[in-house]
């Protein structure tokens, strides 16, 4: 697994949370660290230091995408009088700007981690 600690710091500069705040949003951290951890093509060890900077840096940014989507989750009030509703969440400026930020990430370990169709989709 990378670090987590650096993860962590990452996450707080891209979120501006404070490191005690963050604690809420720690399986949003760990899940990252797991996704981006189980994609490696080759033992983390054999990666040089700007590697797994590189690597790191992408966990953060996943992590805080989905720290964007749940924000903004929060900030909605969903009502269905139907049984159906539709939120289209596509058209706000603060996910498009974390969806950027993860695909730019994601791009640069590109070379370093292996495409399953998972990783680099956004949802």
């Amino acid at each position: 697994m990378l670090n987590t600690d650096n993860i962590i710091t990452l996450f707080c500069k891209l979120s501006n949370l404070s490191s005690s705040s963050k604690d809420q949003y720690v399986y949003l951290i760990n899940n990252a660290n797991y996704c981006v951890s189980q994609r490696l093509l080759k033992p983390l060890a054999q990666y040089t230091l700007d590697e797994v900077d590189r690597l790191e840096y992408a966990a953060a940014c996943i992590a805080f995408y989905d720290y964007t989507a749940v924000e903004l989750a929060k900030e909605r009030t969903y009502i269905a009088s139907t049984g159906k509703f539709v939120e289209d969440i596509g058209d706000m400026p603060r996910l498009r700007a974390a969806a950027l930020l993860k695909k730019g990430a994601l791009d640069a370990i590109s070379d370093l981690v292996e495409d399953d169709g998972f990783l680099f989709v956004n949802i």
